[in-house]
């Protein structure tokens, strides 16, 4: 798919334009542009990145401690990096985490929120957070980055680290 698709995907993403019932007499519903993303695979990783880096920066201007304002502006933003993270537990984890020491505090914060929702703690099954991503939230847990070191901290500290901690 070509790069303005996939731009485009984001935005609706983003934007939750593309919200669907999960069936017609369901009040659940989720974000058809990200599954979307999701099908497309590892080719959607770059154009993800690139929005992440510039859309979300640019609207990051004048919040510099407060993630939840991206949120807010951003409603499709876990969307976004669920679809990511997603793509990348299949065979793309070293290059996320690469991607996530490259935000700076605000926006790695929103990335890390989004790693306790795609990997939930109640989780128990065969959907565990990848050892590498577990090894940069204590990482993170343990420098002063602001909003992301609480926000791993509380994943790292919580259930979150029992659950998916990679055997010995």
């Amino acid at each position: 798919m070509s790069s303005p698709k996939i731009d485009l995907l984001i935005d609706e993403v983003l934007s939750e334009r593309r919200m669907r019932r999960s069936s017609p007499s369901s009040s659940f519903t989720f974000n058809q542009a990200a599954e979307d993303l999701r099908r497309i695979g590892r080719g959607a990783l770059p154009p993800i990145e690139r929005a992440i880096r510039q859309r979300l920066v640019a609207g990051a201007e004048g919040n510099s401690a407060d993630s939840n304002a991206i949120f807010r502006k951003n409603p499709g933003l876990l969307n976004l990096w669920m679809a990511y993270f997603s793509i990348s537990a299949k065979d793309g984890v070293d290059d996320a985490v690469r991607f996530l020491r490259s935000l700076d505090a605000l926006l790695l914060a929103t990335g890390i929120v989004a790693i306790g929702v795609t990997w939930p703690a109640r989780s128990r099954a065969a959907n565990t957070c990848p050892p590498q991503l577990m090894r940069f939230l204590g990482e993170v847990a343990e420098q002063q980055l602001g909003v992301a070191s609480s926000a791993a901290k509380r994943l790292v500290g919580g259930k979150f680290a029992r659950v998916t901690q990679p055997e010995a």
